[in-house]
């Protein structure tokens, strides 16, 4: 029997808003990596580049910041669909484990890319959040 691979991706956005008083932004210094679980630990992935993971092989996301920030990370399947995987707040110098610290996100079952898109923002971006929200919901705004 032929097993297929799903591609996955990870798109990185960064957003520093600049405040009312128009001065500088701070900046945002912040990391994300990307692991596979094979056998009994983990391997880590080229960031920024398509791996190939076959179904049944599962992933994690690991995302950490030096000052406080907004993430926001979305998943997007072969099939077209997309959910909201995060949306928090960093906390400077604590990395953040995704789904968990021990868990795993099981790569797509069938061919096909999965994208996986981790926005990072000096602040809560509420246009970005409400398009969210409808994914989560599966509402007209998500397809505006």
């Amino acid at each position: 029997m032929k097993r297929s691979a799903c591609v996955f991706s990870v798109l990185v956005g960064l957003f520093a808003v600049c405040s009312v008083t128009a001065s500088a932004a701070q900046d945002i210094s912040w990391g994300y990596a990307v692991q596979k679980w094979v056998k009994s630990g983990y391997s880590p992935l080229k960031p920024g580049e398509p791996v190939k993971l076959k179904p049944g092989e599962d992933y994690q996301i690991i995302v950490g910041s030096k000052t406080s920030a907004h993430l926001y990370i979305i998943s997007r399947k072969p099939d077209g669909s997309a959910a909201s995987v995060a949306n928090m707040t960093l906390i400077p110098n604590v990395p953040l484990y995704l789904p968990s610290r021990s868990g795993t996100f099981p790569a797509a079952g069938n061919a096909g890319a999965e994208t996986i898109i981790i926005i990072v923002s000096e602040t809560p971006q509420p246009k970005l959040e409400a398009l969210l929200d409808g994914l989560q919901k599966g509402t007209a705004a998500a397809r505006s």
